[in-house]
C-alpha cells in the first residue's frame, strides 16, 4: 500500500518501489487528493512545517488594504494577549498560516455557506470571508461575548467584507438547536469543552461532502481528545489531525449514494 508524506506546503507519494510524484506547493488539487486518501484509508504522515506566504500578498491574491488590516489585527491579538492572562479576555486568534489554510478549504469545497463558531475580534472571520466572497458565498459567525462582537463588527466594516458576513451574538449551542439550513464548511474555534455536546447538531447542519475544521487540535490535545473520539466513532465521517501551527482537525462527511 502507498504512503503519503506531507512536506511543508507540498506532498509526495511514495510507493513500494520508491517512485515519487511531487507537488511543490499546496493547491486545491492537493486538498482534493487529501480528502480522497482519507476515504480510501491510505496512511497519511505529516512532516512539519507548513510555511505559507502570509506576507506575500501577491501569492494569496489579497487586496493590499485587507492584507494590511489582517496584519494589524494579528499583531493586536498578540499584544493584547500578552497583557491579559484571563482566558475570556484574550483574543486567542488563529495564526496567519491557519488563515491561509482555511481559504484553501473554502475554495476546495466552493463553499457558499460558511459557519464560524467563535468570532473573537473577527480576525479568522476575515480570512473566511475573503475566500467566501470569491466563491459567491457568505459567512455566518457566532460570538457569545458582546464586547468581542462589537470589536469584530468594527473590523468587518473596515475590511469592506461586511456585506458577506452575518455576525450573531448568541450561544452557539442555542443557535445550532434552532438552525436547520446546511453549511458547506464549519470552522470551530470556541469553548472546546462544549464540542462533544454540540457534535450531533453540528453534523446535522453540515451538508454531505462538507468540511469541518477545528483549531487547537495539537496545542490543546487533551481538551480535544473526547471530541476526537466521538467523531471517530461516528458513521459517515472521516477525520485527520494536521500538525501545522496549533493543529487542525479536518473532518469530512460522506456523500450518500442512492
Amino acid at each position: 500500500m502507498a504512503e503519503v508524506l506531507f512536506f511543508g506546503t507540498g506532498l509526495q507519494f511514495v510507493d513500494k518501489v520508491s517512485s515519487i510524484t511531487s507537488f511543490s506547493r499546496c493547491s486545491p488539487i492537493t486538498v482534493d487528493i487529501l480528502l480522497f486518501l482519507m476515504w480510501k484509508n491510505i496512511p497519511i504522515y505529516f512532516r512539519l512545517e507548513w510555511k505559507l506566504a502570509f506576507c506575500k500578498r501577491e501569492r494569496i491574491g489579497m487586496k493590499e488594504d485587507l492584507a494590511a488590516l489582517l496584519e494589524e489585527l494579528y499583531q493586536f491579538g498578540i499584544d493584547h494577549d500578552a497583557v491579559h492572562q484571563e482566558k475570556n479576555m484574550r483574543m486567542r486568534n488563529i495564526t496567519p498560516a491557519t488563515g491561509e489554510f482555511l481559504t484553501f478549504m473554502v475554495h476546495q469545497v466552493q463553499a457558499k455557506r460558511v459557519l464560524e463558531i467563535g468570532t473573537s475580534n473577527g480576525y479568522s472571520t476575515l480570512w473566511l470571508a475573503a475566500a467566501a466572497q470569491e466563491t459567491g458565498g457568505s459567512v455566518t459567525t457566532l460570538e457569545f461575548d458582546a464586547a468581542k462582537a462589537n470589536l469584530a463588527h468594527m473590523n468587518f466594516q473596515k475590511s469592506g467584507l461586511d456585506s458577506v458576513i452575518e455576525l450573531i451574538v448568541t450561544d452557539a449551542g442555542l443557535y445550532l438547536q434552532q438552525h436547520e439550513e446546511e453549511f458547506d464548511l464549519i470552522f470551530m474555534d470556541s469553548d472546546r469543552t462544549e464540542y462533544v455536546s454540540w457534535w450531533p447538531m453540528i453534523l446535522r447542519v453540515l451538508r454531505q461532502g462538507g468540511l469541518i475544521a477545528v483549531d487547537n487540535a495539537c496545542s490543546h490535545a487533551e481538551e480535544i481528545q473526547p471530541f476526537l473520539e466521538l467523531v471517530q466513532s461516528s458513521n459517515d465521517v472521516k477525520v485527520i489531525r494536521i500538525p501545522m501551527e496549533q493543529g487542525i482537525l479536518l473532518i469530512t462527511r460522506a456523500v450518500q449514494v442512492s
